[in-house]
């Protein structure tokens, strides 16, 4: 975060789909709440498989790449992210990178 914080979090599961909530959003929902005023200025994103770094990326759902933009908006801040296997790391420079055509705060008016 902009303040030097460092957030970790990882998926919530439930048995009783879809009740469980992916990393991502926690994290931003998690730094919204307790440093609401805040940026959040880098995310990584990784996922293990037996123990172990996935070989390729792992890239966020739609969902969450709603909540990122939204977020990126708010603070007016760009958010740089980082989706790291052990092949390779893939970087955006902002999260509306990662969402095309987004849904945004002037689509409600």
């Amino acid at each position: 975060m902009d303040n030097g914080e460092i957030i970790q979090t990882n998926n919530q599961e439930n048995a009783a789909c879809p009740s469980g909530l992916c990393a991502e959003r926690i994290t931003v929902f998690y730094a919204n709440a307790n440093y609401p005023d805040t940026p959040i200025i880098k995310l990584a994103i990784t996922a293990f498989k037996k123990g172990d770094f996935m070989e390729e990326p792992v890239y966020p759902c739609g969902a969450y790449r709603q909540v990122l933009v939204e977020s990126e908006n708010r603070s007016k801040i760009l958010m740089h992210i980082l989706m790291a296997g052990k092949n390779r790391i893939d970087i955006v420079d902002s999260a509306s990178d990662l969402l095309l055509r987004k849904f945004n705060y002037k689509d409600l008016a």
